[in-house]
């Protein structure tokens, strides 16, 4: 009986991390996300200036590294106009807000200097773009090239 419960534990925890993996590729929107996740997290998305996740029973349970491929990935679907504005900066905030998503790394150290580097910094820029550079075609190309450097 034991061995059940931690096989479909198991197998729900896999299914949260593809349905959260799909989410980092653009793949699932926030609304798919919320309604997927419901018995895991209350996201809380009103406006820019009021975004909060509660009840997440996932923070510890799930760590994803977030690369420069996956930042690199949803900017061009924003420029090619696949993305709204809106749809970009609660992508960025759910990111940098769950604390599923993490800095990418090996050891605690490499995750602490990418969480330190320009992913990390353009994932809040979006997130806050009224504090930053706003957010429009060109600025997220600007951020295009911010990476390729990576």
């Amino acid at each position: 009986m034991c061995t059940i419960k931690s096989v479909t534990t198991s197998s729900n925890d896999n299914r949260v991390e593809t349905v959260l993996r799909s989410f980092l590729e653009g793949y699932v929107t926030l609304q798919q996300l919320q309604e997927l996740l419901q018995d895991y997290m209350t996201i809380a998305f009103i406006d820019e200036g009021h975004r909060e996740i509660r009840n997440n029973s996932l923070v510890g349970t799930i760590r994803i590294p977030v690369y420069e491929d996956h930042l690199r990935r949803i900017l061009h679907q924003y420029i090619s106009g696949q993305m709204l504005d809106t749809d970009l900066s609660n992508w960025a905030a759910m990111i940098f807000l769950s604390e599923v998503f993490v800095p990418k790394g090996e050891t605690e150290e490499e995750r602490w200097q990418a969480g330190e580097g320009a992913v990390w910094d353009i994932l809040q820029r979006l997130m806050t773009p009224k504090i930053f550079d706003n957010l429009n075609k060109q600025v997220a190309q600007r951020y295009v090239y911010m990476l390729a450097d990576l």
